[in-house]
């Protein structure tokens, strides 16, 4: 069964399709190349319910953890999120980002 996501605190579970680990990895490179970070550095790739008004039911958040820790927080499920639109998020924000299109 896909994951389960809690939408907005909703009482009912929704269906999310859940990204392959290529996929997830894929990005994971990508955001190493886009950042020229090493592989030990750990980057992190969750999808989450997105609880604020007006948000989309899933966005996914990607955060380098290194010294600062970054994080960016995509509109979007991970398995519909393309590197180039991740690509595209970094190099607008490299100092994180947070989706502001739920305002």
């Amino acid at each position: 069964m896909p994951g389960l996501v809690n939408p907005g605190g909703s009482t009912r579970s929704t269906a999310v399709p859940k990204a392959t680990r290529e996929h997830i990895d894929n990005l994971k490179t990508a955001v190493r190349s886009a950042l020229g970070i090493p592989d030990h550095t750990t980057v992190l790739i969750q999808q989450l319910a997105c609880t604020e008004p007006g948000c989309p039911p899933v966005e996914t958040v990607v955060a380098v953890l290194s010294t600062p820790r970054t994080v960016w927080k995509l509109p979007s499920a991970t398995p519909d999120l393309t590197i180039a639109e991740l690509r595209r998020a970094i190099e607008e924000h490299p100092e994180g980002h947070d989706h502001a299109d739920h305002d």
